[in-house]
């Protein structure tokens, strides 16, 4: 059940004259119970499990039993000092945690990721919430990549394409991943330009390069926006709705 519920009230207080109206196209308003108006969920800290008919929500980080185009953004979707324990498919360092959620993107099977900022390691899961659900833990941080929005590396990069100039910076990097979550992580990057024979990473502040797309042979390109998904409004990892008693 994906709702939305216009309204005014402020976080945790309730409507008095107790009426709300469905609105399911861009959720840009509050829900009765738990919305700050206008921050698309962000805000949002008490769990709603249920409908009022008691039946059971979809959390936004899932993909079933409805499809949705909602998400979020690496940071919005992370679940902080949590760990989602077992059901590794492979660890390894990285980056940033950015890197690590393009990382499971571009792994087959991969739905969630633990991550370890004091040594940047990153634990790739091929089960949401790990192997047992999740856990407090005071070092790491986990998400489940549905949550996040945008594309993958390999759906977003234009092979034998150069974005030339506009750079912010020239780096090393391990792959093309850590390059495109370096740019994740820098503000003002909007493409990157990746040369994958020494691995040498260009970040951009115009989102084609200076003059836009080129043909090269040596290089591949993509644009940041590809990767963060368009602007559908970011809901989080807290976003359980609560549907209205006249809501089916």
């Amino acid at each position: 059940y994906f709702c939305f519920f216009l309204g005014s009230v402020e976080h945790n207080q309730t409507n008095p004259n107790n009426k709300t109206t469905v609105y399911s196209i861009k959720p840009i308003i509050t829900n009765k119970f738990c919305y700050a108006p206008r921050d698309l969920g962000k805000s949002y800290s008490v769990y709603r499990y249920t409908t009022v008919s008691g039946k059971t929500c979809q959390n936004w980080s899932s993909q079933s039993p409805h499809t949705h185009r909602y998400g979020g953004t690496v940071s919005e979707c992370l679940h902080y000092y949590t760990d989602f324990w077992g059901a590794d498919i492979q660890s390894f360092g990285v980056a940033n945690v950015e890197e690590c959620a393009m990382r499971c993107k571009s792994t087959s099977n991969c739905k969630a990721i633990t991550f370890r900022s004091t040594d940047r390691y990153c634990w790739l899961k091929r089960k949401e919430f790990g192997q047992n659900g999740k856990s407090d833990h005071s070092t790491v941080h986990s998400l489940n990549i549905a949550c996040v929005k945008g594309g993958s590396v390999g759906s977003c990069v234009r092979r034998n394409t150069d974005f030339w100039g506009a750079d912010i910076t020239e780096m090393r990097v391990k792959n093309i991943e850590e390059c495109g979550g370096r740019c994740m992580a820098e503000p003002k990057c909007k493409s990157i330009t990746y040369r994958p024979s020494d691995a040498n990473c260009w970040l951009k502040y115009k989102v084609e390069g200076e003059n836009g797309p080129s043909s090269h042979s040596t290089v591949e390109s993509l644009r940041v926006d590809c990767l963060v998904g368009d602007d559908y409004g970011s809901v989080g990892n807290h976003n359980y709705c609560r549907n209205p008693s006249n809501a089916s």
